[in-house]
């Protein structure tokens, strides 16, 4: 079965907007339910490479959520492991329809140039 895979890729500083004001850039894939989930990760991080353009691409960098809608509501399961992948592709195949669509949220996380402010004042007693 070929499912259509529709990507919102948010930065991190565009994930830190209200939702209304959230401009995700979008992708889209066709990806067979036979492919490994190796597959789908290259994809996706190929995808996450147009979209953001980083310096480094970094799997673990990102928040990567999977939803289908009127089945599996927002925000949908985590798609960050094989198990995760499995899980998709069975509620793929439980689908009545011959390519389903299969709405996924990528969210950078914070960067580590984004630290929280750390006040280096102070004093230690010893």
């Amino acid at each position: 079965m070929t499912m259509t895979m529709v990507f919102s890729i948010l930065s991190a500083f565009e994930a830190k907007k209200s939702p209304a004001k959230c401009k995700p850039k979008t992708q889209s894939v066709q990806f067979s339910t036979n492919k490994p989930w190796d597959t789908l990760k290259a994809q996706l991080l190929a995808k996450i490479s147009i979209a953001l353009n980083p310096p480094i691409i970094d799997f673990a960098q990102y928040n990567i959520m999977f939803y289908i809608s009127c089945i599996l509501p927002k925000p949908g399961l985590p798609l960050m492991s094989q198990e995760d992948f499995d899980i998709m592709n069975n509620q793929a195949h439980n689908l009545t329809t011959k390519n389903p669509t299969i709405n996924l949220l990528i969210v950078e996380k914070k960067n580590s140039g984004e630290k929280e402010h750390v006040d280096v004042n102070v004093n230690e007693e010893g």
